[in-house]
């Protein structure tokens, strides 16, 4: 089965601020939560922006038939001296994991376009590394490349989808 890609907008909105909280929980060690119980919520203003018609950041929600299964956030990156896509955090519910959900995700936005895009991976998460890189291994059409130094220390850079004259 296909996972679907539907935007964020209005009505569907608060899935997407709840599925951030479980994101967050998982991704950090040190998590902490204000007085209300959540880690750092996504803002109202940067929620505005991703539903925009007319910005290039962009959130989905991700299903797999009906059932919510987890999100995507496009974001404008600035790297090298010019504005490209970055493939900025994708999120799947545990229990939806290691069907190759995320890769299918990649494959339908990466590889169906035709502009380069940035995946960040911080260096402290080995797992996310280790995952990218087999997807990049198994996908012998993307090209890509690691941006060495990085420009924001703490993260390995890799260019995808990058044509060269």
């Amino acid at each position: 089965m296909q996972v679907t890609l539907s935007p964020v907008d209005p009505s569907n909105v608060e899935a997407l601020r709840n599925l951030w909280q479980l994101y967050l929980y998982e991704s950090s060690e040190d998590v902490e939560v204000d007085e209300r119980g959540l880690c750092h919520p996504l803002s109202d203003e940067f929620l505005q922006v991703l539903m925009a018609k007319t910005a290039r950041d962009r959130a989905y929600l991700l299903h797999l038939g009906p059932t919510l299964v987890g999100f995507l956030l496009i974001e404008d990156a600035a790297i090298e001296g010019r504005q490209i896509l970055e493939f900025a955090d994708i999120f799947i519910l545990r229990r939806h994991r290691r069907r190759g959900l995320a890769t299918a995700v990649f494959r339908q936005v990466v590889l169906m376009s035709e502009h380069p895009w940035l995946l960040a991976v911080f260096r402290k998460d080995k797992a996310a590394l280790a995952h990218w890189e087999k997807v990049f291994s198994r996908t012998p059409e993307l090209r890509w490349r690691e941006k060495s130094p990085p420009e924001i220390a703490e993260f390995h850079e890799f260019i995808l989808n990058e044509r060269h004259a």
